[in-house]
């Protein structure tokens, strides 16, 4: 089955978990300069004021004695990091506005393999990226320090349509999934 953002906007928790683990490994480098709508699909979204949002997508060098990303490029130097931009909580079918009129970015995340953080228990959706908020220190406990995100994307040939889930970690625990989705939305320069 093809799915698209709106028929997963309104799917039960059961199809999305089936999306999930039949979802394939992101490709990082197709998603590299731009920034996806998002949307979570938790009614307590609405309460904390983000069911709207966006992500985006940039690479950044690295040290290599500090991480191995040779699964994520061609250059083993070169690794792949996002942040979230705050947008207005207007209705689903509205366009997806800046809150503020300009993007303010925050929630600041690295990107892995989940299967490398097995160690750690994090590895229980293997075929997925993991946006790992707890690793950059410009994010505060408000700004998603203990986020685990687990991305996939949904369709075979759709690079555009992607379909993660949120957990809040606690040590090797994690609380509170919630499922969210995300659409290419524009090229950005960061």
């Amino acid at each position: 089955m093809v799915h698209t953002f709106e028929s997963l906007a309104k799917a039960d928790n059961k199809t999305l978990e089936e999306v999930l683990n039949n979802g394939k490994m992101p490709d990082l480098a197709s998603m590299e300069g731009w920034e996806f709508d998002g949307y979570n699909l938790t009614f307590m979204a609405s309460i904390l004021g983000i069911r709207k949002f966006r992500k985006g997508f940039y690479r950044t060098k690295i040290d290599l004695f500090e991480v191995d990303v040779s699964c994520f490029s061609e250059k083993k130097y070169w690794h792949y990091s996002g942040y979230n931009v705050k947008m207005k909580q207007n209705k689903f079918e509205q366009p997806w506005e800046y809150k503020n009129g300009k993007p303010e970015r925050f929630g600041w995340f690295n990107i892995f393999r989940a299967y490398r953080f097995e160690k750690e228990g994090l590895n229980i959706h293997p075929n997925a990226a993991i946006l790992h908020y707890g690793l950059d220190e410009r994010n505060t406990l408000f700004e998603g320090k203990m986020l685990r995100d687990y991305l996939v994307q949904v369709n075979d040939n759709d690079k555009d349509l992607y379909l993660g889930k949120a957990y809040n970690a606690i040590g090797k625990n994690l609380l509170m999934p919630s499922y969210f989705i995300l659409k290419r939305a524009e090229k950005v320069s960061f």
